[in-house]
């Protein structure tokens, strides 16, 4: 932090120095790149004329550094701005009630940016506690990221279901892919015997039309089940959804403690 003159920080990042840490690690890693954001911090405290907050740091971390015309806002209409919060509060919310109130995101905003409508930050310091890959890590990453599709179709229809969720599926079906062919995962890794039928795995890179036609079948499967299991889920806690939804409908970017503030007005039990 000896990079940043304090007196532009406020307490959401005095307060906050481990979780600051491990966002310019995983974001910011070379002394040349931390310059420039301590550059840009300044700048952008003194034409906010206010304290620099951990949402403004993660805001640069998603949308780059580089400045923007406040001459030329983007124009988002305004069903288009509603489905965007009610696709990122899916997300959001998944990632609270399927990791059992441990992953709150640090940040979720419908301020729109040239790559995305809306985002979702999960919490820095919940990835910071893993120390591998299990089938448990694989379920809440593939449930997270089939959520903004499922609140899409759960609030607005299958007929109005947007191309908005494209890297969420491509992200979740490589994920599965790879654990699956390479890995020995399978969609039913919770059942010991099922587990036993996947244990010949190929060589990274090596998958022939057959394997490739196996593994495929697989992983179509168990992206059905969970997003099953996260449409249930959503309809089930569907209060809470409209909540968060609402939330930044009236204010674009809501923090981690908002969030749990609201999962815990709702009834979703938040991990101590």
């Amino acid at each position: 932090m000896k990079l940043f003159d304090t007196n532009l920080l406020d307490d959401s990042i005095k307060n906050g120095v481990k979780k600051v840490g491990l966002l310019l690690q995983s974001e910011y890693e070379s002394r040349p790149e931390q310059e420039l954001l301590a550059l840009r911090l300044k700048r952008f405290a003194h034409s906010e004329n206010r304290a620099i907050n951990f949402n403004d740091l993660t805001d640069f971390a998603l949308r780059g550094l580089q400045e923007q015309n406040p001459l030329k806002p983007m124009k988002v209409d305004s069903e288009v701005r509603r489905k965007t919060a009610y696709h990122e509060a899916g997300h959001a919310c998944i990632s609270i009630i399927a990791s059992n109130g441990e992953n709150i995101p640090d940040y979720a905003s419908i301020v729109p940016s040239k790559n995305f409508e809306g985002v979702v930050f999960e919490s820095l310091a919940y990835y910071d506690n893993l120390d591998e890959i299990t089938y448990k890590f694989l379920l809440l990453k593939t449930r997270i990221a089939l959520a903004g599709r499922a609140a899409e179709e759960l609030f607005f229809g299958g007929l109005n279901i947007s191309s908005g969720a494209n890297s969420d599926l491509s992200s979740a079906t490589r994920m599965c892919f790879r654990l699956f062919a390479y890995s020995g995962f399978h969609s039913q890794m919770d059942g010991q015997a099922i587990s036993a039928s996947n244990l010949a795995v190929l060589n990274k890179g090596e998958v022939d039309p057959l394997q490739y036609e196996r593994v495929s079948k697989d992983v179509r499967n168990f992206l059905e089940d969970q997003y099953l299991y996260v449409m249930n889920t959503l309809k089930e806690k569907r209060a809470f959804v409209e909540a968060v939804a609402q939330r930044l409908l009236w204010d674009p970017v809501v923090d981690q403690q908002e969030m749990k503030t609201l999962a815990e007005q709702h009834g979703i039990p938040i991990a101590k």
